[in-house]
């Protein structure tokens, strides 16, 4: 078995970090599909185009960077794929590397691996992040049948898993909790872990301002406090009516190639996950 990244790219640090963590990268991955910027100049894409197993695409509209990420990374000879931010990967991968060795070789053990943040880890980000993917989590986690946390961005899928959801799912569409639920209506293994360093968000403004700080500065700090709350809300309705979409959506009833066989599902419900890795229903939310 083996295992392909793929990730997106939102800061040229980490492409320059991933040059310099490429050696380590390569030891486990088969292959690295980085989705990067579509305004990036020569300079910048020159800082990787030439690292070997490394493939790249740019952002397209109208199609998601996890989309077309997962959807490039298939052109890879692997058996599973990684999908991961690429800052949060490069920063995990060298603060917890034996817990990141870890979640990829048990990503080789299911169709579905959500990686979620443990508790410890999920109470270090800030409050509107927290307190709107509670909201996404809940809702998903009594679907699923246990506790999940979706919006972590880092998840495992296996080459047919990818191939089933990129044919049923709207390109431009949030594929957080809309991935894992299309795969559970189609009979696909699903395991889910919690993790102790996924980075959180950046803290909020407001912790930063002091009590001394103008009227101006506060209510400056306010209105960006209060227009992020928005964001965050907005995007976890988007997570939500996407994810109830792949709850009622049709789904082939005929010979379809990009789903498990019978067999092939009682095969992969017998795999079990690492030791090393306990499973999220046991360390609770």
């Amino acid at each position: 078995m083996s295992v392909v990244l793929a990730s997106v790219c939102c800061s040229i640090s980490d492409l320059e970090r991933l040059r310099e963590m490429h050696r380590t990268l390569a030891d486990v991955y088969q292959g690295m599909t980085v989705i990067l910027p579509s305004d990036l100049d020569g300079r910048e894409i020159r800082i990787i185009q030439n690292l070997p197993r490394v493939r790249t695409a740019f952002h397209r509209d109208h199609i998601r960077d996890g989309y077309l990420a997962v959807a490039t990374s298939l052109d890879v000879p692997a058996t599973h794929i990684h999908s991961c931010d690429l800052g949060h990967l490069l920063r995990w991968a060298a603060s917890r590397p034996a817990e990141w060795r870890d979640v990829v070789s048990a990503i080789q053990g299911t169709d579905c691996l959500i990686i979620g943040r443990s508790e410890n880890s999920s109470r270090a980000g800030e409050p509107a992040a927290l307190e709107t993917e509670r909201v996404v989590n809940v809702v998903f986690s009594r679907l699923l049948g246990h506790s999940v946390d979706l919006c972590s961005g880092n998840r495992g899928l296996s080459r047919l898993a990818a191939r089933y959801v990129l044919a049923h799912s709207r390109p431009w569409a949030c594929e957080d909790a809309a991935w894992p639920i299309l795969l559970y209506r189609a009979g696909f293994t699903i395991h889910h872990i919690f993790c102790d360093r996924l980075d959180p968000d950046t803290p909020s403004p407001l912790r930063h301002v002091t009590r001394s700080g103008s009227s101006t500065d506060r209510a400056s700090a306010w209105d960006h406090e209060s227009q992020h709350w928005v964001r965050k809300v907005r995007e976890a309705l988007d997570i939500v009516q996407d994810g109830l979409l792949a709850l009622q959506q049709p789904l082939p009833t005929g010979l379809d190639e990009s789903r498990p066989s019978l067999a092939q599902r009682r095969i992969r419900r017998e795999a079990a996950l690492p030791a090393s890795l306990t499973p999220a229903s046991d360390r609770g939310r």
